[in-house]
């Protein structure tokens, strides 16, 4: 398993970079956490990332946890259908 922190430096300026680098951590890791704890809200370039993510650890049986969701950002992901 392994932790991946979102913070506010997570923005359309730096999103190549946390592509990348969930990308790479999916190909050696089975369970990914992306850990909103440090996050106000989700810049959407963010949200595009994870939806791509979710969908690659689904096709390679892979499991990905979210954790300190906020209200704000569980809203975010309820709008772009990321989550229920």
């Amino acid at each position: 398993m392994y932790i991946i922190e979102i913070d506010e430096f997570v923005t359309i300026k730096h999103i190549k970079q946390f592509a990348d680098e969930v990308l790479a951590i999916l190909r050696t890791e089975k369970t990914i956490v992306l850990d909103f704890t440090k996050s106000k809200r989700l810049d959407l370039s963010v949200v595009q990332v994870i939806l791509s993510l979710l969908k690659t650890a689904r096709q390679q049986n892979k499991t990905v946890k979210f954790k300190g969701v906020n209200d704000v950002i569980k809203k975010q992901l309820r709008l772009c259908g990321v989550i229920r």
